[in-house]
């Protein structure tokens, strides 16, 4: 049995193993599209959008899941609304010798942080932090991040305005449907 890799380890296999790509057709991006506008879409409706039976989508919807093209159905949640009305990125640098796999799952163990990921450049890590305000950012640095012996480096930004809509997906799936009408 080979031994176990770490997740910085198998960070490499990421990079020279991409996914296999999957060929789609215009019916395949009219439903991700659709789906992108409404992913609760019956399959009724979504089979009158593109012409086809709800069986046929069926059979195309479990074709993309097994694919890995549709990796599941998520609700989208304005965060705003709730009181998270502020995002700061963090830029990480951990302290050499330390055990990295353990930073990163320590880190997004944070209930505010929403994303780690692991860069190129001059810092190893940047998380994600959405939180309540300012004085509830100052509370998880210092409570989180300076608290710990294991990081050389951070550095913080504020983000002014963020927009994860489903409009840069739209927009690719748009792309990708004029590329496949142009025969490329």
């Amino acid at each position: 049995m080979p031994p176990e890799k770490s997740i910085f380890g198998y960070l490499s296999d990421g990079l020279t193993k991409a996914p296999p790509v999957v060929s789609l057709d215009e019916t395949d991006l009219k439903l991700l599209s659709l789906l992108l506008k409404d992913a609760r879409a019956t399959l009724k409706s979504l089979a009158a959008e593109v012409g086809l039976s709800a069986p046929a989508v069926s059979e195309r919807m479990a074709r993309m899941q097994h694919e890995g093209v549709v990796r599941g159905y998520r609700v989208d949640i304005d965060w705003r609304t709730l009181g998270y009305t502020l995002t700061a990125y963090l830029s990480v640098v951990i302290r050499v010798g330390t055990p990295r796999d353990q930073v990163l799952l320590e880190l997004q163990e944070v209930p505010e942080v929403e994303e780690v990921s692991v860069v190129t450049g001059a810092s190893d890590l940047i998380i994600r932090i959405r939180c309540t305000g300012f004085d509830h950012l100052k509370h998880i640095i210092a409570e989180h991040i300076w608290a710990r012996t294991d990081l050389d480096f951070t550095e913080t930004r504020l983000a002014f305005y963020s927009d994860s809509s489903t409009d840069i997906e739209q927009h690719r799936l748009d792309r990708l449907l004029a590329e496949l009408r142009e025969g490329r």
